[in-house]
């Protein structure tokens, strides 16, 4: 195969994988699913930086915020990131960009809460010889395995 469709075509799959791993990540916190969310990030050596809430270098310690603050069945929750654009710089980064819809209902406040903001990642893709996807938001650390 021509090595300039080659790489076309690898950018692709990464492009796709970044995307599916984002989405996976969004569909864990609306579900409240702690495992399948830190499942999203690197074990460890990842910064994580969700600015008020906190930052971290393991997902754990992010697991254990999530689960107090997010995972409670009264709380429905809503994210939708869309319009992005990913940008490979080459085969160890890429950056992204997506805007972000949230939805909060609160049902024992009965209130209803919508933020929308545009967020951009910064993405440093890991070769690994495996087929894993992990990744730490909003810096984010995806491991890509080709």
């Amino acid at each position: 195969m021509n090595e300039n469709l080659e790489k076309r075509v690898q950018a692709l799959e990464d492009i796709l994988a970044i995307q599916h791993l984002k989405h996976a990540y969004l569909n864990a916190c609306d579900a409240k699913d702690v495992q399948a969310m830190i499942e999203t990030f690197v074990i460890s050596n990842c910064k994580i930086d969700y600015g008020p809430v906190g930052s971290f270098t393991n997902r754990d310690d992010l697991a254990k915020v999530f689960q107090e603050a997010a995972c409670h069945d009264y709380m429905l929750e809503s994210h939708h990131a869309h319009n992005p654009i990913i940008k490979i710089i080459d085969a160890n980064h890429a950056t992204g960009h997506w805007s972000l819809t949230y939805n909060l209902i609160n049902t024992i406040w009965q209130k209803f809460f919508k933020r929308q903001h545009v967020m951009t990642t910064c993405l440093n893709l890991i070769m690994l010889t495996t087929q894993l996807l992990k990744l730490s938001m909003p810096t984010m650390q995806l491991a890509i395995g080709r």
